[in-house]
């Protein structure tokens, strides 16, 4: 699934990001970069959203 390695990315640069502007420092953004935990609750997130808006667009377009 296409899901766990796009999580991974966004964690990554999300945390790069946060620690470029001084938000976070460098030890917990290597934390969370490499967290797989969070790259799991991230992979979750984007299935159920992809799920969300796939049925939404199913009821828009009046299918049964």
């Amino acid at each position: 699934m296409i899901s766990a390695p796009l999580a991974r990315i966004i964690l990554r640069y999300t945390s790069a990001f946060l620690v470029g502007f001084g938000l976070m420092g460098d030890d917990v953004a290597t934390q969370v970069s490499n967290d797989p935990d969070l790259a799991l609750l991230l992979s979750m997130a984007i299935g159920a959203t992809l799920a969300a808006l796939t049925e939404r667009s199913w009821v828009k377009a009046g299918k049964p």
